[in-house]
Parts: C-alpha cells; sequence; structure tokens
C-alpha cells in the first residue's frame, strides 16, 4: 500500500545496475534474501526501506537519487 502511494514501481536491473548490484552484495553480506528495488517519482532524493520478514523486502529510491 505504501507503494501505491508513492506511485512505485519496480525497478529494472537495466535502469541503474549499480544499484541493483550494490544491494545484491549488502544481502548477501548481511545474510538476508535481495530486496525487491522500486522506484518512485520524486525530485527529492530519497529512499525508504520496508519488510514483513526478512525474505520479503522492499526498498524504495526516488528519481531524485537515481
Amino acid at each position: 500500500m505504501i507503494l501505491r502511494l508513492h506511485k512505485a514501481r519496480p525497478l529494472q536491473y537495466r535502469e541503474s545496475p549499480y544499484l541493483h548490484d550494490f544491494v545484491a552484495k549488502l544481502a548477501e553480506r548481511s545474510g538476508i534474501d535481495r530486496p525487491t528495488l522500486a522506484i518512485y517519482p520524486s525530485d527529492v532524493p530519497n529512499a525508504f526501506a520496508m519488510s514483513a520478514s526478512r525474505e520479503e523486502g522492499f526498498i524504495a529510491v526516488s528519481t531524485g537519487l537515481t
């Protein structure tokens, strides 16, 4: 619901390979599943993370951050 509120959509690998690779490395080091990445429209550089469990995490980044 919070992702829908921000008009977030899935962030494709080809849109930001660096961010996908960076998050994958951090998740591996932490011993957690890689979170799903999303992007939402905003000129303000910002990001937020949310999770219902260790297996279902999301990281949303604004277009101003990418």
